[in-house]
C-alpha cells in the first residue's frame, strides 16, 4: 500500500496546479501552554470522498479491498470484504471517506503536503482532544449530556434513526441509544450538526478519527506502530466522552473510521479555487441531506405510559399513550414464565399493525407471568420499544429447589436464549457494543422470586458458559450471598461454591462481577 511519492508522481497524470487541489478548510486552535500544546489549524471537516478521490486519480493509489464496510446491504463481515469506492460509500462525495486505513490516511497527508507545500499531518490525540473539547471540561465540548438527549443537536450518533436503519436493513434491533433523533442512520454530509466552540464539525461522531499517535508498539521492532489511537465514537455507538481511550490495529480497514488533518501553523491562507467550489457545493449537498434527516426525524417516538390491567382471569388490557405522527402502527411484544410448567420463552410479537393505543390479549394462559413491550412505527421506520411492564405473580423460589433462572421478573443488559434444549440467561459485558477500547461498566444482573426460610451456609451448585473467565455475585436484598467463577470455556460446565443464605423473602439478585459475558442456566442451594 505504500509507495515512492517521486516515482509514483512522475508517471501518474498530476493535478495540473494547486489551485485544483480541494484543501482542507481550517480552523485556527489555541494552544495550551499547561499542556504544553502549540496552537495549530485543524480541518473543520472530516476528510470526504471528493478530497481523497482526487488523491487516487492523481497517483493510482491502491488502497487494500479488505474493508469491513457497513452500508445497507454490508454487514461488516471478513468474509465478505468490502472497499472505499463502494458505489454506497462514494456516491455522495461529501460525505467522510472510510476503508482508508491508517496508511491511507497518512499517505494522503503526504501526497497533500506535496501538492501544496504545507506540512498537512494527521493530528496527534493531544491535539484531537484539546481540540473536540474546546477549552471545556467533562465529557464533549456542548455538555456531559449523560441522559444523550441533547447529542442530535451536534452529533451524528447512535440514535433512534440508526435504530431503525438496523432493523429495516439487517434485522438486528439495538435495545438502546441515544434518546433523540439526528436523521441519519449511518456516516452523513460533513457539517450537519452544530459546530463546537473551536468551530470544528462531527468531532465526536460521525466516523470515528485516526490519530498519529501510536497506542502499541511492536515489541521486536520498536520502531513499528500496531495499533493507532482513534478517536470519537461515529455513528454506531453512543459517546463515552472525548477522553475515553481507544484504539485500532494499524493494517485493520475500517467502514466506520475516518480522518481529519492538522496544519502546525498560526497562518491562514487563502483558498484555493477548488476548495471555494468545493464549498459551494457542499452547502448544496448539505440542504439536500437536510431533507433526507427530516424524513428520517418523522420516525415515531417510544410509546409511553404502558399498563397492563386484568380483564378476567384469561385476558389483559394493555393500554398507552398515542404516539403523535401520521400513519403511526403498534406492534405488542410478549415473554411469558410459566410457573407450574416451568418453561419460559424470548420475547416474542403478539400482534402487529395496531391503529390504537390499546390491546386485549385473550391468549394468555391461566396463572402465567407476563412482560410485555410495545413499538411504534411508521413507514420510514421503527424505534425503541417502550419500558417493559409485567403482568401476573412470578415464580417464587424456595431455597431447596432448583432455580431456572429464566424465570427473573426483572433485570438489565441479559438477553434469553436456546442453548443444549434449555433455556438460559446471557448477561453483557458490552450492552452498547463497543468494539475496541475503554467500555463503560454497567453491570447486566436479574432479579428473581425468593424466600429462604432460615439462615444457613450452603453447598451452591450453578451450571454456566464463558468464553473467558467470568464471574458473578449473588444478594438477598442487601445481603451478599456470595461471589462465584466461572472458567473460560465453550462449553457448559456446573460449578460449585460456598452459600451464605439469610432468612428474608428478599429477591434474589445474580449479577455480573467481572466484565466478561457469561450465560447461566439454573442454580441450586444444597
Amino acid at each position: 500500500m505504500k509507495y515512492v511519492f517521486s516515482a509514483l508522481l512522475s508517471i501518474c497524470t498530476t493535478v495540473s496546479a494547486n489551485n485544483a487541489v480541494i484543501e482542507p478548510i481550517l480552523q485556527p486552535i489555541p494552544g495550551n501552554d499547561t499542556q504544553g500544546l502549540p496552537s495549530f489549524l485543524m480541518s473543520k471537516y472530516e476528510i470526504t470522498v471528493a478530497q481523497f478521490r482526487q488523491f487516487v486519480s492523481d497517483t493510482g493509489y491502491q488502497v487494500p479491498k479488505n474493508c469491513m464496510a457497513f452500508t445497507e446491504a454490508l454487514w461488516p463481515d471478513p468474509e465478505k470484504p468490502g472497499r472505499w469506492d463502494l458505489p454506497a460509500l462514494i456516491e455522495n462525495p461529501y460525505r467522510p471517506v472510510v476503508c482508508t486505513g491508517v496508511q491511507g490516511a497518512i499517505d494522503y497527508a503526504k501526497w497533500l503536503s506535496e501538492k501544496t507545500g504545507k506540512s498537512y499531518r494527521l493530528p496527534s490525540a493531544q491535539q484531537w482532544r484539546h481540540a473536540a473539547l474546546a477549552g471545556k471540561s467533562g465529557r464533549m465540548a456542548f455538555a456531559d449530556d449523560f441522559q444523550q438527549s441533547e447529542i442530535c443537536d451536534y452529533e451524528n450518533t447512535e440514535d433512534i434513526a440508526n435504530i431503525a436503519g438496523m432493523k429495516k436493513h439487517h434485522q438486528v434491533r439495538y435495545k438502546r441509544s441515544a434518546q433523540c433523533n439526528d436523521g441519519a442512520v449511518y456516516h452523513t454530509v460533513v457539517g450537519m450538526y452544530r459546530p463546537n466552540q473551536y468551530g470544528l464539525y462531527d468531532m465526536v461522531g460521525n466516523v470515528r478519527e485516526i490519530t498519529r499517535t501510536c497506542h502499541t508498539f511492536n515489541k521486536s521492532e520498536p520502531a513499528q506502530c500496531e495499533q493507532y489511537v482513534v478517536v470519537g465514537e461515529a455513528w454506531h455507538w453512543q459517546p463515552r466522552g472525548v477522553m475515553t481511550p481507544d484504539w485500532m490495529d494499524t493494517d485493520f480497514q475500517g467502514g466506520i473510521e475516518g480522518f481529519r488533518l492538522v496544519l502546525e501553523s498560526d497562518k491562514v491562507e487563502p483558498l484555493s479555487v477548488a476548495t471555494q467550489d468545493f464549498i459551494e457545493k457542499l452547502k448544496s449537498a448539505q440542504y439536500v441531506q437536510q431533507q433526507v434527516h427530516a424524513q428520517m426525524q418523522t420516525i415515531p417516538a417510544s410509546p409511553k405510559g404502558l399498563s397492563a390491567k386484568a380483564i378476567d382471569n384469561s385476558r389483559v388490557e394493555l393500554n398507552w399513550l398515542t404516539v403523535p405522527g401520521d400513519e403511526v402502527r403498534y406492534a405488542v411484544y410478549r415473554a411469558l414464565s410459566n410457573p407450574s410448567s416451568n418453561e419460559a420463552t424470548r420475547f416474542t410479537k403478539v400482534v402487529d399493525k395496531l391503529t390504537q393505543a390499546t390491546f386485549i390479549d385473550s391468549t394468555l394462559p391461566e396463572k402465567i407471568f407476563a412482560r410485555y413491550q410495545v413499538f411504534s412505527y411508521n413507514s420510514v421506520g421503527e424505534g425503541l420499544g417502550s419500558e417493559i411492564v409485567t403482568f401476573g405473580k412470578a415464580k417464587h423460589f424456595s431455597s431447596n429447589e432448583r432455580i431456572e433462572v429464566e424465570h427473573f421478573f426483572t433485570g438489565l443488559y441479559y438477553w434469553v436464549s436456546k442453548r443444549e434444549k434449555a433455556t438460559i440467561v446471557g448477561f453483557s459485558d458490552n450492552p452498547d457494543h463497543f468494539p475496541t477500547g475503554v467500555k463503560p461498566h454497567k453491570p447486566a444482573w436479574i432479579r428473581l422470586g425468593f424466600k429462604s426460610e432460615q439462615a444457613r451456609r450452603a453447598e451452591l451448585t450453578f451450571r454456566a458458559v464463558s468464553e473467558q473467565e467470568a464471574s458473578f455475585e449473588l444478594w438477598q436484598g442487601m445481603h451478599l450471598v456470595g461471589r462465584y467463577d466461572i472458567p473460560a470455556g465453550d462449553k457448559f460446565v456446573i460449578q460449585k461454591g460456598m452459600a451464605d443464605l439469610i432468612k428474608s423473602n428478599a429477591p434474589l439478585e445474580i449479577r455480573m462481577d467481572k466484565p466478561q459475558w457469561f450465560e447461566l442456566d439454573w442454580l441450586e442451594f444444597k
